[in-house]
């Protein structure tokens, strides 16, 4: 084996337990009533496809990437993205002028369209 695979198995992963943060919105208990804290947090940041294409971005929340769902998608800007509210368990909302984007997490679209990029302005 690789040098890297070998430092790879030397790493050591970190959990540390919180009672206050929260993983995208959502709260994981532990089985003792405490908050399991792993170091992902609930910023929504907009990600690059390459350096190339900087206004082709798809939405994280920590770390799920969030699909918009629908038929046709609309122009949005990284300002609207950004400004993304919760709207249920596994949604997330962006309001625009013709009509709200729906974004999912992939475990949570069934059948309809979605894209994992978006063009922004």
């Amino acid at each position: 084996m690789g040098r890297r695979s070998r430092a790879f198995r030397k790493r050591k992963a970190r959990v540390r337990n919180s009672g206050s943060r929260q993983f995208c919105g959502n709260p994981a208990p532990m089985e003792n009533g405490r908050l399991h804290r792993s170091g992902f947090t609930s910023q929504k940041t907009p990600r690059t496809i390459d350096p190339r294409h900087p206004n082709t971005v798809t939405l994280l929340c920590g770390p799920i990437v969030l699909f918009a769902v629908g038929e046709s998608l609309p122009a949005v800007t990284r300002r609207q993205l950004l400004a993304a509210t919760k709207a249920a368990k596994h949604s997330w909302r962006v309001e625009l002028a013709a009509a709200p984007l729906t974004l999912l997490p992939f475990t949570a679209i069934s059948d309809e369209p979605y894209s994992s990029y978006l063009l922004v302005s």
